[in-house]
């Protein structure tokens, strides 16, 4: 072995995990014994077992790949069983794949995490044997492989009586599937897409990924999860090509490596590609891991390299005690009071977004809902952006396919907007009489230029009535005819109801929707609703008041962004 950077014999115990505790485990091999009322609890059928033994009949009664010809004889100290043939000592899983020249690679891998750790416990016991294997053997250690299990070592460890019932399974793809995928996507990432470049957390995942928790056989093979919970990504009819049974569990072989969900989807080109170690960390503390690795789930990312972080002030150290990510700043320190992990979250939040269809502008839900704007020629931008002045260019990734999505990089950040709501209304909308009962209610706050019913940690949709449609309000009684002295509470009431809370609303391209939405308008029932449709490009609206028609919005006055809000412009007003 080559342990504590020496090269030597020595004598091997094949532990489960790195614990001498198991040391009185002489880990026995085990023999399979296929018995019908095993194969009725697990629903398999006698081809499962004629798969591995195409020249032995399944009886109910079977031993590995014999059968048993006389059973249940008593003896004086317990029950035999004839059977029709000897049984040689199978493989465990390790060996099954160490005598096949065609899994040499996922083998270097495994060689590449396998562990030994000395034992004075089991050196004792070794050098107090009568006979030893290898007199010459130096010292004994322990062989583990911080895995979901060990493939070397014969016991299976599960509740209760599983252990009887039980084992494991590792598919293992041949030399060319472990090319293909690491060419194609583990190793894109690195210099040359060598695998031999990958840190040791990236290959661990990479083989945990194909081992199964429990015994797979042919008909519940698609049943089986590996050590992040995935089923099996394999078509067995044609991308197996050998099976075998092992003393400690079920092996295959198989053309095409196991499309784990944390490699393949836009998680993984954030997991793998290591020049994003801080756009990860900010997918980490996000808590948005978990979605982004469903594949059914679909987002557009737009990474920012680690070099974008350092230059505007952030250090990140994995090895760092306490938080890895910390400010620098640039040219002054910080408050104390300042937490460089908000802020990155907030950049982040703005950078994972649901999928976008770029055949035409528009603007997209991000991850925690707030609303960006994209264009098709290649660029996005918040509202922090327009009022800076600029859109931020992004760049396809070469190579990046993720199943779930697309990846692009950008080299500046999408940015939030710091100004108050009014400042765009003002903007965006001095030509609509709304907005002048807006800035003169009692609801608005000029210094600010904020509305008070609109709290910083939510996200809103502002609706604004055309012109025609706020005048068709006063005729019909529903709003005051004067901006600046009309019932104040009147004018107030109307406005609310025209604000959306908990939810900034944008049209969905990709998909058709109807739900009702909360106002910031107060009833006796809580608060007074909106029906929203999205039918292709057009987004309709619709209030509660019996009769009331749906109103459409008004395409090239409306996708404003503002501060955690966006504004539509609506050919019609609501009723309540």
């Amino acid at each position: 072995i080559t342990a504590e950077g020496e090269n030597f014999k020595a004598a091997i115990f094949d532990a489960p995990i790195n614990s001498s505790s198991f040391s009185n485990n002489n880990n026995n091999k085990y023999i399979p014994v296929f018995n019908q009322a095993y194969f009725t609890k697990k629903n398999l059928k006698p081809s499962d077992y004629n798969h591995f033994y195409a020249d032995v009949t399944f009886t109910g009664k079977n031993v590995a790949g014999a059968e048993i010809i006389s059973a249940d004889n008593e003896a004086e100290n317990g029950i035999y069983h004839e059977i029709n043939k000897v049984i040689e000592p199978l493989p465990n899983l390790e060996q099954a794949i160490v005598s096949n020249p065609n899994y040499s690679k996922f083998k270097e891998l495994l060689d590449t995490l396998v562990t030994y750790v000395y034992s004075s416990d089991l050196a004792n016991k070794y050098n107090n044997l009568p006979v030893k294997s290898d007199p010459t053997a130096k010292a004994a250690y322990i062989k583990y492989y911080p895995l979901l299990f060990s493939p070397n070592n014969e016991n299976y460890f599960g509740s209760g009586n599983e252990s009887q019932c039980d084992g494991y399974t590792i598919v293992a793809p041949t030399n060319e599937a472990f090319d293909i995928i690491m060419q194609n996507r583990i190793a894109l990432y690195y210099p040359n897409k060598d695998y031999h470049n990958l840190p040791i957390d990236v290959l661990t995942t990479f083989v945990n990924s194909h081992f199964f928790k429990t015994t797979m056989f042919p008909s519940s093979f698609s049943n089986g999860l590996n050590a992040y919970n995935e089923a099996p990504s394999f078509n067995f009819n044609s991308d197996i090509i050998e099976s075998k049974i092992c003393s400690n569990g079920i092996f295959y072989g198989s053309n095409t490596a196991m499309q784990s969900n944390i490699f393949m989807t836009v998680y993984g080109d954030i997991y793998l590609n290591k020049a994003l170690s801080i756009f990860y960390y900010g997918v980490t503390i996000s808590n948005m891991i978990e979605n982004l690795k469903v594949a059914n789930k679909k987002y557009t990312l737009f990474l920012l390299k680690d070099n974008f972080f350092t230059s505007h002030g952030y250090e990140y150290n994995s090895e760092r005690t306490g938080d890895p990510l910390y400010y620098k700043g640039k040219g002054t320190s910080p408050s104390p009071a300042y937490k460089p992990q908000d802020s990155l979250k907030a950049i982040i939040s703005l950078h994972v977004a649901n999928y976008i269809d770029f055949s035409k502008k528009g603007c997209i839900e991000t991850y925690f809902g707030d609303v960006i704007g994209y264009d098709e020629d290649f660029k996005v931008y918040g509202a922090g952006n327009l009022e800076k002045g600029y859109k931020v260019d992004f760049y396809i990734i070469p190579g990046a396919a993720p199943i779930n999505g697309e990846v692009y990089y950008v080299d500046s950040a999408i940015l939030a907007s710091t100004k108050g709501v009014g400042y765009h209304l003002e903007k965006y909308f001095s030509d609509f009489i709304f907005w002048k009962y807006i800035s003169n209610s009692i609801l608005y706050t000029a210094e600010s230029q904020t509305i008070s019913e609109l709290k910083s940690s939510v996200n809103y949709t502002i609706l604004m009535p055309s012109n025609n449609a706020i005048k068709e309000a006063v005729i019909k009684g529903d709003l005051p005819s004067d901006a600046i002295n009309g019932d104040p509470n009147k004018i107030a009431n109307f406005i609310k109801l025209h604000i959306i809370k908990n939810k900034s609303i944008c049209n969905d391209k990709n998909k058709y929707w109807l739900e009702n939405f909360l106002t910031t308008l107060p009833t006796s029932e809580g608060s007074a609703k909106v029906e929203v449709e999205n039918i292709g490009d057009m987004l309709y609206f619709k209030s509660q008041k019996e009769g009331s028609e749906q109103i459409p919005w008004i395409e090239n006055r409306s996708n404003i962004l503002s501060n955690k809000a966006i504004i539509h412009a609506i050919d019609g007003y609501l009723k309540f």
